[in-house]
C-alpha cells in the first residue's frame, strides 16, 4: 500500500477518535513494519501538531506505557488544563493579563470562562508589560516550535532548513533542547558532524522528518552540564571558560551589590572597594559572550583583567570612534 494511502487511512482513524499505538497488528494491516508505522505516525504529528498529539498511556496487553497517538479534544483538553491551574495556582492572573494585552482578540469561553475573565479584570490595573517574557513567534514559527517540542520529547532526528546569513540544510540533526535566552528562543542540536549548535528558532524555515527516526537519549547526556553553563547564545560548548575581573563605578555599584540579581549567571561579587566601586567576576568562553554586556555600561564598568580582553575592547572602541571623528 502506498504511503499516501496509509497516511490518509491513519488520519481518518485519528479524526474519528481512534487512539493508535505502534504495534505489529496495525503494521501488518498496512503491510509495513513497526518502525515504518512509527515514522508515518510521527510525520502526521509533525504536519498536524495543532490537532494531533502523542502521550504515554496505559493500554491493555502492553507491559509498558506505549506512545498513544490521538486527535486533540480541544474543549476537553483545555478545560482540564485550566481546571488544574485554577485549582492549584493563585498567581495565574498576571499570565492571563499578559496574554490578554498581547492578544486582545483572545476569546476565553467554556466552563471556567467566568473565573478567568474575573482574574483578568481584577489585575488589569496592576500590570503594564513593555516587553514580553517570551519571543512572540508568528503562525509559521509557532507550528515549527510545536514540531521541535515533539522532536525533543521523542528524541527524534530532523532535517532542518536554517537561514542565518546563508541557507543551510541540516540533515539528521538531533533535536536536544529548546532554550530561551536574551529574549529569544533557540534550538540546541547536535548536527550530523556531532557538533553542538544553537539555532535561533525564528531563522528556522522548515522542519521535516529524517529517515533515521529517533536517537538514544543516553548519547546526548554529555550536554547536560553545558545547559547549566549557558549564559547566552554566545556560550561555546567544549571551550574552557576564561575569567574576567571587572569594576563597577560608585555611580552604578548599587546594581552589582552582593544581594542583587546577577545580569549573567556567571557573575560573582568579589568585593566593595574603598571608593564605593564594586569588583565582580565574569566567566566567558569567547569575548563576544560578555563584551556586549560590558559595553552597555560604559564608561561605568572597567575591565581589570585579563589584558587580552582589554585589548579587544579598546580595538572595538577605537573602530567605533572613527565613525564619529571628522
Amino acid at each position: 500500500m502506498k504511503k499516501t494511502k496509509i497516511l490518509y487511512e491513519l488520519m481518518y482513524r485519528l479524526s474519528k477518535g481512534e487512539e493508535l499505538t505502534i504495534n505489529m497488528q496495525l503494521a501488518n494491516e498496512f503491510g509495513i513494519n513497526k518502525k515504518t508505522l512509527g515514522r508515518y505516525l510521527d510525520d502526521i504529528v509533525d504536519n498536524y501538531s495543532d490537532i494531533i498529539t502523542i502521550e504515554k498511556k496505559k493500554v491493555a496487553n502492553h507491559p509498558r506505557q506505549p506512545s498513544v497517538y490521538r486527535a486533540i479534544n480541544q474543549e476537553k483538553d483545555l478545560a482540564t488544563t485550566l481546571k488544574f491551574f485554577l485549582e492549584h495556582r493563585t498567581d495565574l492572573g498576571w499570565v492571563l493579563q499578559l496574554l490578554h494585552e498581547k492578544e486582545p482578540t483572545l476569546a476565553i469561553d467554556g466552563e471556567y470562562s467566568d473565573d478567568i475573565n474575573k482574574l483578568i479584570s481584577q489585575e488589569s490595573d496592576i500590570f503594564v508589560f513593555k516587553s514580553t517574557p517570551f519571543e512572540l513567534l508568528d503562525a509559521t514559527h509557532q507550528k515549527i516550535f510545536t514540531k521541535l517540542k515533539n522532536a525533543i520529547k521523542y528524541n527524534m532526528y530532523k532535517t532542518i532548513s536554517y537561514n542565518y546569513n546563508h541557507k543551510e540544510i541540516l540533515k539528521d540533526a538531533k533535536c536536544l533542547k529548546l532554550i530561551f535566552t536574551q529574549n529569544n528562543w533557540y534550538l540546541a542540536i547536535e548536527d550530523n558532524n556531532k557538533f553542538f549548535r544553537l539555532l535561533r528558532v525564528s531563522f528556522i524555515e522548515d522542519v521535516t522528518p529524517s529517515d533515521k527516526g529517533s536517537y538514544q537519549k543516553s548519547k546526548v547526556q554529555k550536554y547536560n552540564q553545558h545547559y547549566e553553563n549557558i549564559q547566552n547564545a554566545m556560550t561555546l560548548h567544549n571551550e574552557p571558560a576564561k575569567r574576567a575581573i571587572c569594576r563597577a563605578s560608585p555611580k552604578i555599584s548599587i546594581y552589582f551589590q552582593k544581594h542583587m540579581k546577577p545580569f549573567l549567571n556567571s557573575q560573582k561579587y568579589l568585593k566593595t572597594c574603598d571608593d564605593g566601586s564594586i569588583e565582580f567576576e565574569l566567566s566567558y568562553t569567547q569575548p563576544i559572550e560578555i563584551l556586549p554586556f560590558i559595553k552597555q555600561w560604559l564608561p561605568d564598568i572597567k575591565i581589570i583583567k585579563p589584558a587580552s580582553l582589554i585589548e579587544i575592547l579598546k580595538h572595538d572602541l577605537f573602530q567605533a570612534s572613527k565613525d564619529y571623528t571628522s
